[in-house]
């Protein structure tokens, strides 16, 4: 009887084991040592150590299971992680405790010939076509996100969320379809609707009951990678709100040095909106790759208030890496951003409320920092994946 149970036993394990065979963890972890000037109403300066310093500390769950044919579905877990504390991290905008998957948590079905569709929570696909005019795309430190998820004082009062894609959705939608055209030589198209019901913080517009449009247009072939995409937004009563822009590209010479460039504008058209509605953004962006361990970003942004040109902000950054192996590195950089008029942009962190870490204390308050000042960061740190 006991031999009969183990064989049992035995069986079930290897059937497990074979059952969870495609699925793949993978993440970050980073922690960085960040000095920042500037910071909240005293304009003062804070050093402290930083979950995800420059890349967001995560960890991912995915897998696929091929159907017959050219038919796959599969599915995508990813949550944030802070490693300095162990907790989940907070909302960019709001402050609120993320999900436990915030970051990803869909399925999807892909045909090798007609393309993907996935459904459930996932990402921007407006931010992801932004990310290509950046050599330091989606990178907490010195790069475009600090423009595309803010909560600075950028226009309008310090609860106003004027970066370019937070008030149409951010780095991550929920309730979100999409999909994903093959590859056509180089060319994907894609579309991504967001059903209404999604709550948002925006203070200028009733998203509430929202729903969200975006297409783009992709290009990856050989050195070159180009994007462009339309985001709409309309609100419960189904007139459109706001509307982003993105153009970027960039080119990857022989040595694996690295040059890009992008534009991108967003529209407010509610007419009830006194600040935030016209502004663009530029910038202009490379990597320097010293050998194979070693690489070098420097880049420059320049944002401008098309309503109030009082208004704006620029920022200039370096950020140099070291590979220590293919899964471990180190890095160091600077940046600093100055700011116009009623701007308060900061030269780190992904939003307001991503700097609550940083800027805990009474006398240093959980913002951004005071309107048109400059502020400079410096961080060093390390990045493992695995």
């Amino acid at each position: 009887m006991k031999k009969i149970a183990l064989a049992l036993l035995v069986a079930a394990t290897c059937g497990l084991a074979q059952a969870q065979s495609n699925v793949t963890i993978y993440g970050i972890m980073d922690v960085g040592v960040v000095n920042t000037t500037s910071v909240g109403t005293n304009n003062g300066s804070a050093t402290q150590l930083i979950s995800g310093a420059l890349n967001t500390s995560r960890i991912g769950f995915k897998g696929e299971e091929k159907l017959g044919g050219s038919l796959s579905s599969g599915f995508v877990l990813e949550g944030q992680i802070n490693p300095g504390d162990g907790s989940q991290g907070t909302v960019s905008g709001t402050g609120a405790t993320n999900g436990l998957f915030s970051r990803a948590a869909n399925v999807f079905v892909k045909d090798d010939s007609l393309g993907t569709v996935r459904l459930g929570r996932q990402g921007n696909l407006g931010f992801e076509a932004f990310n290509y005019g950046d050599t330091n795309a989606g990178k907490n430190f010195g790069g475009s996100i600090l423009f595309w998820n803010d909560g600075s004082s950028f226009g309008g009062t310090t609860t106003a969320k004027t970066g370019i894609g937070t008030m149409t959705g951010t780095t991550f939608v929920s309730n979100a379809i999409r999909y994903d055209s093959r590859d056509f030589n180089g060319f994907r198209v894609s579309g991504q609707y967001v059903l209404p019901g999604t709550s948002s913080t925006n203070t200028l517009g009733n998203l509430d009951a929202s729903s969200r449009y975006i297409t783009a247009v992709t290009y990856n072939k050989g050195p070159w990678a180009a994007a462009g995409s339309f985001m709409s937004t309309n609100d419960s009563t189904g007139d459109t709100q706001y509307q982003v822009t993105t153009l970027g590209g960039n080119y990857t010479l022989p040595a694996g040095h690295k040059i890009a460039a992008g534009y991108h504008t967003f529209r407010n058209k509610a007419s009830s909106a006194t600040s935030n509605n016209n502004f663009n953004l530029m910038e202009t962006t490379g990597r320097y790759k010293v050998d194979s361990k070693n690489s070098v970003h420097v880049g420059y942004y320049k944002l401008g208030d098309k309503t109030n040109a009082a208004n704006g902000a620029q920022m200039g950054s370096v950020i140099g890496t070291h590979e220590l192996s293919k899964t471990t590195s180190v890095y160091a950089g600077v940046a600093r951003m100055n700011n116009n008029g009623a701007s308060g942009f900061a030269a780190y962190g992904a939003g307001g409320a991503n700097l609550n870490t940083l800027q805990s204390t009474t006398s240093l308050p959980a913002s951004m920092q005071s309107s048109g000042l400059t502020q400079t960061a410096i961080t060093t740190g390390l990045t493992v994946l695995f």
